[in-house]
């Protein structure tokens, strides 16, 4: 009060008080999947999640690459957005968010995202099986090969009724040391990093220790 005065001298009241909120700070939005990467999840669940309110985000603002996005997944509104995709093929899956693609209360354009990546696997892995037929070694030996990681070989030589961890991976082996001559149904299961399982078709082993006697007449 009496910051000023009329011309009859009469003193000002005070001001009802004014405030303003200046806010000059872009929006960012961040990119993350519910799955982890590599993964065997089709379709595969992605999230967009901006550090503040924003307005006029939609699907047409994603920049994706090897997948395509399924129709009428893409959700929400605020700081919370989701969608879902579909591989294109084993491989990467990138999605990018240009800058500007929404704006926050104070009409703030937002930030670009972070690009961000996952790999989809759904190839499990491809066993092979080195050790010849017939065979004298106390050893079934072979190999497996993925596009990423083999966590897991097992051997059944009984056509699958029971497996057992071999040791190794890319390279593996089975003592089977304890099995008699004979001919054995083998099959071999693998599983990769993202979960892929497979099981081999059946090869037929024969073990032979026994050495030929020689018969004199």
């Amino acid at each position: 009060a009496g910051a000023a005065k009329d011309t009859a001298t009469n003193n000002s009241n005070a001001a009802i008080q004014f405030s303003i909120t200046s806010d000059t700070t872009k929006p960012t939005p961040t990119i993350t999947s519910t799955q982890s990467s590599p993964t065997k999840a089709n379709p595969i669940n992605f999230q967009v999640t901006f550090d503040e309110y924003v307005t006029g985000f939609d699907q047409t603002d994603i920049n994706l690459t090897g997948g395509t996005i399924v129709s009428g997944s893409f959700s929400g509104s605020g700081s919370n957005y989701s969608f879902n995709v579909t591989p294109t093929s084993d491989g990467t899956i990138t999605v990018n968010i240009a800058a500007g693609a929404a704006k926050d209360t104070a009409t703030n354009n937002s930030n670009a995202a972070t690009q961000f990546s996952i790999t989809s696997d759904r190839t499990a892995p491809v066993p092979t099986i080195t050790t010849t037929s017939p065979t004298k070694s106390n050893t079934l030996a072979g190999t497996a090969t993925d596009a990423n990681t083999v966590t897991l070989v097992e051997v059944s030589t009984n056509n699958g009724s029971t497996f057992t961890t071999a040791t190794g991976t890319t390279s593996w082996s089975l003592d089977i040391s304890a099995l008699n001559d004979g001919t054995y149904n083998v099959k071999i299961r693998t599983t990769d990093n993202a979960g892929n399982t497979a099981t081999s078709e059946n090869s037929t082993i024969q073990i032979n220790r026994t050495a030929p006697t020689p018969t004199i007449t």
